[in-house]
C-alpha cells in the first residue's frame, strides 16, 4: 500500500484530513505533516532513532530572543528582528561547504551507478551506502 505524504507547514493535519473526508476524498494512506514531522519520519524510516524533540519555529524564536537578550550589539530588538535572526540561523544551518557539496555529489553519483549496475534501472528511492 502506498502512502501519500503532503508537506503542509503550519496546517493542522488532522483538521485538514477531516475536511477532506467530509467532502468525500479518500484519506486512507494519506499523511499531512510539517517539516519537523517529515524530518522525524525520514530519520525513523532510515533506521536512525529520534530520542529528542525538534524545536518548533516559535520555540526557536524564543531561544534566539533569550540568547540576544543582554547582548549590547543587538540593543533593543523587536519580535520581527528576532524572527529574522532565527530565520538567518536556520538558513545558515542548512548551508554546506563547497567541499561537502562535491563529496555529496560524488556519493550520489556512486549510488546511481551502483543501482543501475545491479538492477539495470535508472533510479530508486532506496538508499545504499558505498564508501568512495
Amino acid at each position: 500500500m502506498k502512502e501519500k505524504i503532503i508537506l503542509a507547514p503550519g496546517l493542522n493535519g488532522n483538521e485538514l484530513m477531516r475536511s477532506l473526508a467530509l467532502h468525500g476524498i479518500n484519506c486512507i494512506g494519506m499523511r499531512i505533516c510539517g517539516a519537523a514531522e517529515l524530518a522525524r519520519l525520514a530519520l525513523m524510516r532510515s533506521g536512525i532513532p529520534v530520542s529528542g524533540d525538534f524545536v518548533s519555529a516559535r520555540e526557536e524564536a524564543a531561544i534566539v530572543a533569550d540568547a540576544v537578550n543582554g547582548e549590547p550589539y543587538f540593543g533593543k530588538t523587536s519580535y520581527s528582528d528576532i524572527q529574522e535572526i532565527a530565520a538567518a540561523i536556520r538558513r545558515m544551518r542548512s548551508l554546506t561547504a563547497d567541499e561537502d557539496d562535491v563529496r555529496y555529489q560524488a556519493q550520489l553519483s556512486a549510488y546511481i551507478r551502483a543501482f543501475k549496475a545491479t538492477t539495470g534501472l535508472d533510479a530508486d528511492a532506496l538508499t545504499y551506502h558505498i564508501d568512495i
